[in-house]
Order: structure tokens, then C-alpha cells, then sequence
């Protein structure tokens, strides 16, 4: 399988990975401010930022070193050949392989409210209230990736995830009465939460860019005429070979 021969390959390619610079931060919440769209842009975003439930106590710096660190390391654990800026020179350096820049464009938080399908947390929906929602938080991520010898060209791709709330959920039924009641248990989002998902989205979104570089060569090694039959994805944990679903990979901007 031309998947398991680039695996075997020693350092096939180079990259070198730019990190990003400022975190962008925005709450979608508008709609909880009073008089929101007679504010100026700038009364808007101080709003934003008093009224939200989690973004003003966020560090930037967490989210963007841990997601970073993680990213880089995990690709540093496998076989191709990865670089850092401090070691920029030595990547200019390298002749005999592709060598790409990958920069991580951009990341960004947003919080907003995720609505709670209420079929799935009771076997009687009318117990459950009309309108259920969960703090939410997304992690969003733009990767700008250019091949050194053609830097006026370059693949621009997406990746999200979210993380919600915890909750649990159970109804109890009174003999005496006949009264049912439904109870709902929530663990709010918290800082640590958003700071555990960044690190694991780190990892994950440099699993995708592994497959990217992966699901490359198989592109180029297929015979004349023919085409791959999916795009895999190469699932470290389990050490298998997947077709990629959507929420495998990344979205391709441009």
C-alpha cells in the first residue's frame, strides 16, 4: 500500500512551522447586550469582552504555545523532517527532499451558546424544557502551506472543533404521586478545559497535516490514469488506515 511505503520513507519531506502570532478572540453572544447594535464598534467589542462567560479569563499565550508544542511536537514524532524558526537556517539549507513552510496563519476562539437536542436526553421529550443550551467554545485554525521553490503559491486550509459543557441528565418518577420530574447536571466550561482542547486539537490538526503530505505521494505514485480510490487518514493511536470522512481532514480555502 503506497500509504504504508511513505511511512516507511526516511524524512521524505521538510517542513518548517510558523507559529501563530496574536489569538483572536470573539463572542457571539451578542444578542445578551442591550442596545448591541446602537453601540459604536468599539463599545461593541468591550462588551463583548465584560459579557463573556469565558473569554476574558482565557490566556492567549496558553492556548497558542500549547496547541504549537503539541502540533510540532507530534509531527516531530514521525517521519518527516520538521523544523522551528530558531532553526530556520538549517531549513533553507536542505536540497535533496520537497521542503515546505507550513505557517499556522491563524487561530481563534469563539464562544457562543450550543443548542441541546433534547430527543437524546430523555425517553419523554415533553419533560425535558423547550430550549436547552450550552456554553460552547471553538477552536478555529488556518494553515497557509507553500513549497519553498514556488512561494507564490500556496494551499490555505481550515480546521475546527468544538467543546461544550458537560452534563448528564436523568428523570425520576414519584409512586404516590405519578409525578415525573427531569434533572439536568452541568460541569461548566472552565479555562483548564479550553486549555486541554488546544492541546489535543494541536495534535490532531498535525495529524491531518501528516496526511496531507501522505495522501500526496500517494497522489504521485499512482500509476498514469489512475486515481486514488479516498483520501486517508492515518490514525496514530490505533495505527490504521482510514478513509477520510469530513471530520478527518481539513477544509481546503483556497
Amino acid at each position: 500500500m503506497l500509504a504504508s511505503d511513505f511511512m516507511d520513507l526516511e524524512a521524505p519531506v521538510a517542513i518548517l512551522v510558523l507559529p501563530p502570532g496574536q489569538l483572536l478572540k470573539q463572542n457571539n453572544k451578542t444578542f445578551e447586550i442591550e442596545g448591541y447594535d446602537t453601540l459604536t464598534p468599539e463599545q461593541q467589542v468591550i462588551q463583548l469582552r465584560e459579557h463573556s462567560a469565558l473569554l476574558k479569563y482565557i490566556s492567549d499565550s496558553r492556548v497558542v504555545d500549547g496547541f504549537y508544542n503539541t502540533f510540532v511536537q507530534h509531527l516531530a514524532e514521525t517521519n518527516l523532517q520538521v523544523f522551528t524558526p530558531t532553526y530556520k537556517e538549517e531549513f533553507f539549507a536542505v536540497t535533496n527532499k520537497p521542503a515546505y513552510i507550513l505557517s499556522i496563519a491563524q487561530l481563534q476562539l469563539e464562544e457562543y451558546y450550543e443548542p441541546l437536542n433534547e430527543s437524546g436526553l430523555c425517553d419523554n421529550p415533553n419533560l425535558v424544557p423547550d430550549a436547552i443550551y450550552l456554553n460552547a467554545m471553538a477552536l478555529n485554525a488556518w494553515i497557509d502551506i507553500k513549497n519553498v521553490k514556488d512561494t507564490l503559491n500556496s494551499l490555505l486550509l481550515f480546521g475546527t472543533d468544538v467543546i461544550t459543557d458537560a452534563f448528564s441528565s436523568s428523570y425520576r418518577t414519584y409512586p404516590f404521586t405519578g409525578e415525573v420530574k427531569f434533572k439536568m447536571n452541568r460541569d461548566l466550561l472552565e479555562p483548564n478545559d479550553v486549555y486541554a482542547f488546544s492541546d489535543v486539537l494541536g495534535f490532531r490538526f498535525s495529524s491531518f497535516i501528516y496526511d496531507y503530505f501522505m495522501n500526496h505521494y500517494i497522489h504521485i505514485k499512482m500509476p498514469e490514469g489512475q486515481r486514488p480510490d479516498a483520501y486517508y487518514h492515518y490514525d496514530p493511536l490505533n495505527r490504521a488506515f482510514l478513509p477520510a470522512n469530513e471530520k478527518m481532514r481539513f477544509e481546503v480555502i483556497e
